[in-house]
Formats: structure tokens, sequence, C-alpha cells
């Protein structure tokens, strides 16, 4: 079990014991950068320790989290043969506008159906929903619908 405690001024810091003995400490500074560290319960000294920015942190949450996502897309691939549901990070560069300004089902077929953004989900946007930089979005169409998804993104 994950252990929490606030650091007044700071941020939070997560710590766990692992299986192997070993001790993961993670700080969340306030400022969104990130600390990891791994040492032994007899020493408080670390074995080893990075600092992150939050963006970092993002990506290695994402691969670890990624199995589970992954069992959720195969049981539901069995169910709809020909939908594709796929994650997509929007690029830091993308400059905000609402889904009916991008008229994204209109000009690629695929639907999004959720905003995950920071620490808010925002459940089957509407047209005057925005999405932002850095935004996650969870996109369901056809393959060719989920490419030319892709594409209004990445021009």
């Amino acid at each position: 079990m994950m252990n929490e405690s606030e650091l007044p001024g700071v941020g939070v810091k997560y710590w766990r014991e692992l299986e192997n003995g070993r001790i993961i400490t993670i700080i969340k500074h306030e400022s969104g950068r990130f600390e990891i560290a791994f040492s032994s319960k007899e020493s408080e000294i670390p074995e080893y320790y990075s600092e992150m920015t939050e963006e970092e942190a993002i990506d290695i949450g994402s691969i670890l989290t990624q199995k589970v996502h992954q069992k959720i897309v195969e049981k539901m691939d069995i169910l709809v043969k020909n939908l594709i549901i796929e994650w997509f990070k929007i690029p830091s560069t993308f400059k905000s506008r609402t889904i009916g300004e991008i008229q994204i089902r209109k000009k690629t077929g695929a639907s999004v159906v959720a905003i995950l953004r920071e620490k808010e989900t925002i459940p089957s946007p509407g047209p005057n929903d925005n999405i932002s930089p850095q935004d996650v979005l969870l996109v369901v169409g056809k393959k060719e619908s989920i490419e030319s998804f892709k594409k209004l993104f990445n021009d």
C-alpha cells in the first residue's frame, strides 16, 4: 500500500516498501517537478535518486499502467471488432480550441469519448468542450478514422 504525507511548502511525499525490501519514495513538488528515490530499510541515503519533469513522470506512469489499459482494450476488441479505442496525448504546441471548432467527427469520423486533464476527467465531451495542450483524449473509431484523427493533430 502506498503511503502519503504532505510536505508543507514543498508538495506531497509518497512511499512504499517493495517486495524486495527496498523502499521507493516519490516527491511531487508543487512546481510540478518530481523526485524518485530507491533506498533500503536500513539506510535513509538513497541507492538511486533522480529528478523528473511532470511530462516525464506522466510518460513513465502511462507505461506502468499500460498493462491495465491493454487488458481492457483486448476485452473490448472481442466485443467490438471494427472499432479501435486509443489514448492520444495532445502535443504541447497545440493551441486550445473546442471540439466543435476543430470539427473532429466531421473531418475524421472519430469520436472523443473522454478528456483527461491533469486531475480532471471530462466524460462524453460535447462540441463546446475545450481541448488543450497536454490533454489526453480517449478516441473511438475505425482504423482509418483514428489515422485521420492523428493527422489532424500532427499537421
